[in-house]
């Protein structure tokens, strides 16, 4: 019974990646998909010990038992991993096939989103990259002033602009002499 179940989750997964995971390579899409079959076999089949589930295919427990560590870690992050687990499941267990496709409905929706939110980020920090890059020359040309052309400008255009703006307190205004 085991077995049958094993050799059937091997096949179904061999159909879906497209490949065998009996060969002994080492490609990153084989590996994907032994470890897609280490978990889907360690969910499905009661009573299978590490060893029947990697002897199936030529492999000790200890090489299973890293596959579903690193199934775990990389699932994630590989939409390989995802799409060869998700379809292998939906043949395996139908009841779960509506669930699957309503979740990606849903998980597709998050990514447009998330799309759209991204690209808002990046034309917003190319707008303000603009006005960085102008600002610096402005600084570099403030910087090149002597300093009584310094307290003039800031005295004759920028603090009358901020106080304008209701930015900073007006200062009393000094008197030079008592007619004024």
């Amino acid at each position: 019974m085991k077995l049958e179940q094993l050799n059937n989750i091997i096949e179904t997964v061999n159909n879906i990646a497209g490949i065998k995971i009996q060969r002994k390579c080492r490609k990153r899409n084989y590996l994907y998909a032994r470890w897609v079959y280490f978990k889907l076999a360690n969910e499905n089949v009661k009573l299978a010990t590490l060893s029947e589930i990697g002897g199936s295919i030529g492999l000790n427990h200890a090489t299973v038992i890293h596959g579903l560590r690193r199934v775990e870690l990389d699932f994630k992050n590989s939409e390989y991993i995802q799409n060869v687990y998700k379809e292998s499941l939906k043949i395996l267990k139908p009841e779960v096939k509506e669930e699957i496709e309503k979740l990606d409905k849903e998980n597709n929706y998050y990514k447009k989103k998330y799309i759209e939110e991204y690209n808002a980020h990046v034309k917003y920090i190319n707008k303000n990259k603009g006005l960085l890059e102008c600002l610096s020359e402005v600084l570099d040309d403030i910087n090149k002033l002597s300093t009584n052309d310094l307290d003039e400008l800031i005295e004759m255009r920028i603090r009358p602009f901020l106080v304008m703006k209701k930015a900073i307190k007006p200062r009393p205004i000094k008197r030079v002499s008592k007619y004024f």
